[in-house]
Formats: C-alpha cells, structure tokens, sequence
C-alpha cells in the first residue's frame, strides 16, 4: 500500500452501513477534494469511531488515506481512522446551496452526459464515480427483498458478533432493510439503454431507513401512496441513493439532492445531477 497522504474533503454521500467480519461494518462515503476531485473513502467503520469523528452529509474533513492496491478505482481511499477530524461544515443557503456547488462543480472531469458515458470512462480507465443529469424521474417504489437476503444477514450478523474482538466494546444494532426503494429515470441525453428502457436503481443512502420504516404500510408503487417524485425535468427528487447491476457492472447512486443541482444557465431552471459511483464486480474489492 502506498503511504497515507493528506486530504481535505466535502463529504456528499454514505450509503447504509453494511456487515463486514473484519472491521464489523463498513460505510462507503462519496466525497469532493478541495480541487474538485472525486473521492471514495472506503472501508469506513463510521459508528464506531469516536463522536467527534462521525462525520455527517456535508462536513469538510481532513484525514490520512491512501490508495488501496486490492482496490483498482483510482477514487478510493483507505483511511487511517485516528487522523479523521472534522474541520468545517458547509451549510445551506438561500442562493441554491451555492457553498455546497461551489466544490461538487469545481472539478467537470468527472460529469457526464449519460449512464453510458461513464460506463465507457469505467471501461477505458477505471473511472467509478460521477455525475450524471437525470432527464426524467418516472418512478420510485418499493420492493420485498428475497427470504434469503434475510438469512444472509441473520448469518453474517451472528459471525461478525461472535468474534472476539479487545477494541469492541459491544457491538451497535443494525437493521435489516426488508424492502428496497428503487428509482426509475432517464438520462437528459438518453444514453442506448434508457432511450429503449429507464434504468432502475435501488437506494442505498444511510437516509433509507426512516423512509423504508414510513412507507413499508404503503402499497409497492410509491407514486400512488404520495407524490415523493416531480416528474418535470430538471427539478430535485427528495431521494438517495441507487444500485443496479448490468452483467458485472455495479452502480451505486449515492446521492440525489437539491445539492446536485449545476448552476443556472441564463433563465434556465437549475439542473437535477444524478450521482451515480460505478462498481466492477458483485462485492468491493476492499472489505
């Protein structure tokens, strides 16, 4: 491994934690550096930092990372837990969370037209994050995940808490999710795929839960059980998050938010970025 260096990052996105027999659970978090560029930190053992170290949606953090070499994607970074401090916040504001743009659209070598486009940046060099402009949200709904999700997690949760482990203490309580929230869209410039079929992704942003808690007595279409998504373009749908799996390819969406809208053109409305971090492979790399 490459020695630790320093960042300074915005965070933007933490999806849901997951169970992990070596560090107990992971949280992989989307982040900007202070030049615009996107970072990954990963593996994360969020809740089981110290409270000082929690970091929450759009702190600025300074911490020693360095590239993974089990891990190819040129954004992800390992990060040394002890050097973690959080060192400012960007708050919202009244000129469309201009702070918060001002570092998500610094760096443009990491936005894209289409789901397709960056696949082919996946393709050509490894890239796996970016933002995309969502055309058109057409659905959002909720789906029963298999019997056998359920066991998965019931036997990993038994693994993980039966170790041994002298820097654990007691080990934190995590939920199982039961139901995915899935989100259909279309690109703004309709990619090959969507411009036949809208990709439908499932959310996987640490928001989830109190969502999945409300809506799990509502009807599998969302739509019907409250209008949750604007279906004009170019305006922000209050849901994060996303996953889908073509062939071997991953994507996960870590963040859909009024955030992600790109600056006004003109008289033009604000623009609606979809954030979308693609993975190779059905596990990553660095748990």
């Amino acid at each position: 491994m490459t020695p630790p260096t320093h960042l300074k990052v915005l965070i933007w996105g933490k999806t849901y934690p997951e169970l992990s027999s070596k560090h107990a659970e992971t949280v992989c978090t989307g982040a900007v550096d202070d030049r615009g560029r996107p970072v990954r930190l990963y593996p994360v053992p969020l809740r089981y930092l110290q409270g000082a170290q929690q970091y929450r949606l759009y702190d600025i953090i300074e911490v020693r990372a360095a590239h993974n070499p089990r891990d190819n994607r040129p954004e992800s970074h390992r990060i040394v837990p002890d050097s973690l401090t959080i060192v400012g916040r960007v708050p919202p504001d009244d000129q469309e969370w201009a702070g918060r743009r001002e570092w998500i659209f610094r760096h443009t070598s990491w936005h894209f037209e289409s789901l397709d486009d960056l696949d082919e940046a996946r393709l050509r060099d490894a890239t796996s994050m970016g933002l995309i402009r969502p055309g058109r949200i057409e659905r959002v709904y909720i789906k029963e995940k298999k019997a056998a999700a359920r066991r998965e997690f019931e036997e990993k949760w038994e693994t993980v808490t039966s170790q041994q482990d002298l820097f654990l203490p007691e080990y934190k309580s995590l939920e199982f999710l039961s139901h995915e929230i899935r989100i259909v869209w279309r690109c703004a410039v309709p990619c090959e795929r969507c411009g036949q079929e809208p990709h439908d992704m499932m959310v996987l942003d640490w928001g989830l839960p109190p969502l999945h808690r409300e809506l799990l007595p509502a009807p599998a279409d969302l739509g019907r059980h409250r209008p949750l998504v604007p279906q004009a373009p170019g305006t922000a749908a209050p849901v994060l998050g996303g996953e889908q799996a073509p062939a071997a390819v991953r994507a996960k969406m870590l963040d859909l938010t009024g955030v992600a809208r790109g600056p006004r053109v003109g008289q033009d409305p604000p623009v609606t970025v979809l954030r979308v971090a693609f993975e190779a492979g059905e596990r990553d790399p660095a748990v």
